[in-house]
């Protein structure tokens, strides 16, 4: 199985397993808008919502790190494993209301 084989195997479970229509249900109970193309602001449908998180997952497939936006965190971590001499991908999605900031925080 190639690298990408297996991310987009990784991604698909993740797709699969995720729950979109909870999380469309509370979008649109807290009326939770986004953007759209010709300043076009509603709720995400849920093939909307999936599209936007196969994206985020792809992305950080390739680039690394951690990505997101309307409430959608996707993250990407890479373990080498000395004992299998080879690199590993880990991808996760989240979504929620909390944020979160590392920064340091000045008195």
């Amino acid at each position: 199985m190639t690298y990408q084989e297996a991310v987009e195997e990784q991604i698909d479970d993740i797709m699969d397993d995720f729950d979109f229509d909870k999380v469309h249900k509370i979008m649109e109970f807290l009326n939770w808008e986004w953007w759209f193309e010709e300043n076009e602001k509603r709720v995400p449908e849920v093939s909307e919502l999936r599209k936007k998180a196969r994206e985020y997952l792809r992305y950080v497939a390739k680039h690394g790190g951690t990505t997101g936006s309307g409430g959608f965190t996707a993250q990407c971590k890479k373990v080498y494993s000395e004992e299998e001499n080879k690199s590993f991908v880990w991808l996760t999605l989240y979504w929620g209301l909390n944020s979160m900031n590392d920064g340091i925080c000045h008195n």
